[in-house]
This record gives C-alpha cells, structure tokens and sequence, in this order.
C-alpha cells in the first residue's frame, strides 16, 4: 500500500474566480479520495516558512511563483496529490503511486534532445525528506533574491536543483502523460499509445484564465483591482507606531542661511552648467530636483519648483540623525549635498556608475567625480555593478539609513542586504507617487515593512518622500 494518502487538492489563489470545470475533473476521477482546495483563506492563515517569499511572489502579480512554494509546504505537511488547476483529469493516478518517493513530471516533450524542465511535484508522503530539503533550500532566499519563478522556484530551478542522489528520490513520469502538448510546441500533442493522465490547458501562458472557459465567471478589470486590493490589506503586516523622533523642521530653509552651504551649491551649480545639455540657451535639469526656470545663476538664488521644494524640505528633514548613510543615485547631486549639509557627521557611500568603463554620462559623473574630491573624508564610491552582485559579506560596516532615488531600485536593495543593519531606516523620495505608494506596499506585503516614520505625497509628478523601517532579509 503506498505511503501517500489519498488527499487530492488544488491551489487558487489571486482576485480571479476558479476553474471549477477544469477541477472538479480530478475529484470526478477520484471518488474515494479527500478533498482539500488550499484558496485565499488558506494562504492567509497557515504558518508558511516561506511566508515572506509567498507574499512577495503574491505582491507582485506572480501567483505561480506564491503556488510552486505553497505546494512545497502543503506536501510536506499534508502529503497528497496536488493537481495543476489548470489541467483535466482524464483517468485516475492510483495506479501510478506505488513507491515511498516524490512524483513529478517533465515539463515539455524532448523533441530535439534539449532541456527539459520539471513541473513542481505532484506527490509524496507527508515528512519527505526531499521535500523537506526543498522547502529549506527555498528559505535561504530572501524577497530580494526572487526572480522570475520559474528560475528561482519552478521547473528551471528543479532542473538543477535535482541531483544525481536526488533524482533518486523520484518518480519523473515523461511529459506526455500529464502535459501531452507544450505551448511552444502546439502541433506536437501525444498521440501515442500510452495512457495520458490530463490534458494541460496552459492557463497563465495562454490567458485562458478569465475568458469564460471552464466555468470561471469573468470579472473586469475594475472587480479584479478591487479584489486584489483587498487580499493585499489583508496579507499586510501591521505598521509599529513610529518611533519618538524629534522634529526637525526648517533644515533646508537653515541650511540656505550656511555660507559654506550656499557656496557648495553655486560650485554643484557650476558643475552641472559645464556638463549638462543646453537647448534653446537653458540648462535641462529635471529629475528629483527641477528648477521652473532652469537658471543659469547660483542655486541659491534660483528659484524652485514649489512642490519640489517641499520634497526636498522634508527630505532634508529626515537625514538629520543618520550617521552611515547610502544614496542609490547621486542623480544631480542635491540629495547628496543636503545629506552632507543635514548630517555634519555623516558617512556617505554613494552607488556609482563612474567606476564603470561604459558609462557615458558626463554629467552624472562629474557629480560623483566632485563629491568624491570635495569630500574625499566623507564620500564613497562604490561601483553599482558591485552593489547588484550581492558581494557583500560580514566584516562590512552597516548602513543605517538607505535613500533611494526611485521606487525600481529591488536590484540595489538585493545586493546591499549584506552591509544592512537590522532594523534599517529606508528614504524613498521619488516624482513616482504610484510606484513609491507600490514599493511600500510590497514591503508591507512581504513582512519587512515595521515602522512608518514620515509619509508625505505631493501633487501628481511633484513626487512623494516616504521614511519606514524595514528588518533586513536574512540569507
């Protein structure tokens, strides 16, 4: 008798309605088997692991991502038969189940010898090891590590993962018997004589999803927004009262009154004028900080944006009390000349593309080339490729206040989980006000996310400052 329990379930998680057509195919096939469908509500309360990985695939859209790793967990609590929701069943798998091992499949038909990938696991018994040995090897990513799922959880990831002394420990039926025809490859369906299992319908790759097939009522685009909206709030971490800090208001307005202030800014002025593009006999400065006239006179005295002026006004705010401090972009200078300014004592490591061959912005890098000779005691550069390599290990010096310059910055913040001191202030401000209000929310979403310091957002295209607290990812 095998070891696996006759416990048949599907995945489906997301704002969509289920494929029950597709689905009640496997449980018409098995009568005698349990039951289980792992849904929403499931996905919410069961103790995952991997929970922070689960949310951040869930975050960001990717539910195959968030059902590869659930399934990990599932069998290896419950065991069973986790069935594909997008497939039909057309003969029962009882037959197939004869050893103590995990079930699982090839992915695509060998049609010229190439790769072949490995669909999750179907089966096993609760306990695997196997299966405990993958669901450990999925904990040491953090939600900065994840890429595509299928690369760092799914069927390429299985590949490789999957030993010599592991395949072992298998069962890999050939592809015709559960996906008897490949997307790539829609002309090359089985049509030998060995049984087939199910048919694959290829859901997520085909849009099948939410056209009306297979029972699924349609929903629109405004339903399903305000479905996933909810299942966000609802997977969300709490937000910690902020911390008492002390209110620094006026830093920016303090520092325009500094002589030494005021005389770095005609310099960085001066430096940008000899680098940056002319068009129609003005300076086209735009990015974090934009002037409405683009002036050819000292930054003093020119005269700014007033939606950039208070972002700026309250980014100066929050840099008061760092002491180690990283900048993602120096941009053109401004956030990293009011850092130097707000923070006396401060070090700062700015992310730099000037220690790259190929870089090619003359402006970018005659910002960075001058902090790092006006302030060579307090101004490091360091290459950003270094920075996304994740080559960073113990024995650096933490940093205790992150400032990115744009909320598409997950690259950085992957390689500099090394060198974070935990808990780790982040500044994010960004004309991004959507994509900042996004960033946020996937922290709260993946369980990073602690404490709220300062929210303001201006109006549209005048950007956004957030100041949160994270706990780094441990690898």
């Amino acid at each position: 008798m095998s070891p696996i329990p006759k416990r048949l379930s599907h995945i489906w998680i997301g704002p969509l309605n289920p494929p029950l057509e597709w689905m009640n195919s496997w449980r018409d096939k098995h009568p005698d088997w349990d039951y289980v469908l792992y849904d929403n509500a499931f996905l919410q309360s069961f103790p995952f692991k991997n929970r922070s990985l689960i949310n951040e695939y869930f975050a960001r859209g990717e539910y195959a991502g968030c059902a590869d790793l659930i399934r990990y967990e599932v069998l290896l609590k419950f065991g069973g038969w986790v069935a594909e929701a997008d497939s039909v069943c057309l003969n029962p798998v009882d037959e197939l189940l004869t050893e103590d091992k995990v079930y699982g499949s090839y992915d695509k038909i060998d049609l010229d010898h190439s790769w072949l990938g490995i669909s999750p696991f179907f089966a096993a018994a609760p306990g695997n090891p196997l299966i405990k040995d993958l669901v450990d090897r999925c904990s040491a990513y953090t939600p900065y590590h994840l890429k595509a799922p299928a690369n760092t959880v799914g069927n390429r990831f299985l590949q490789t993962w999957l030993t010599k002394e592991r395949r072992k420990q298998t069962v890999l039926f050939p592809s015709y018997m559960f996906i008897p025809w490949n997307k790539n490859h829609p002309g090359s369906r089985y049509e030998g004589p060995e049984k087939v299992y199910a048919d694959q319908k290829w859901g997520t790759a085909t849009g099948a999803y939410n056209k009306g097939e297979s029972g699924m009522l349609p929903l629109g685009s405004v339903e399903i927004a305000q479905r996933r909206k909810k299942l966000l709030d609802d997977l969300s971490a709490p937000v910690l009262e902020a911390k008492p800090v002390a209110k620094w208001s006026g830093v920016l307005k303090g520092l325009k009154q500094d002589m030494f202030y005021r005389r770095s800014e005609e310099d960085l002025q001066n430096v940008l004028q000899q680098t940056a593009t002319e068009k129609d006999g003005k300076l086209q400065l735009t990015g974090l900080l934009k002037y409405s006239n683009n002036p050819r006179k000292p930054l003093s005295d020119a005269s700014m944006n007033a939606p950039r002026h208070a972002l700026m006004a309250d980014l100066a705010d929050q840099l008061c009390d760092a002491q180690k401090i990283f900048i993602s972009d120096a941009s053109y200078g401004f956030a990293t000349l009011i850092a130097l300014f707000a923070s006396p004592d401060a070090q700062i490591t700015i992310a730099s593309t000037v220690l790259q061959s190929e870089n090619k912005d003359k402006t970018k890098t005659a910002i960075e080339t001058y902090f790092a000779e006006q302030f060579p005691d307090r101004v490091t550069l360091m290459p950003k490729k270094e920075v996304q390599s994740r080559g960073f290990r113990k024995g650096k010096t933490p940093f205790d206040l992150l400032v990115l310059n744009g909320p598409n910055e997950l690259g950085m913040l992957r390689g500099l989980q090394y060198r974070f001191a935990s808990p780790m202030r982040i500044v994010l401000a960004s004309p991004d006000i959507n994509g900042s209000a996004n960033f946020v929310r996937q922290h709260r979403v993946n369980g990073m996310y602690r404490r709220s310091y300062f929210h303001q957002s201006y109006r549209q295209r005048a950007g956004a400052v957030h100041h949160f607290e994270v706990v780094a990812p441990v690898s």
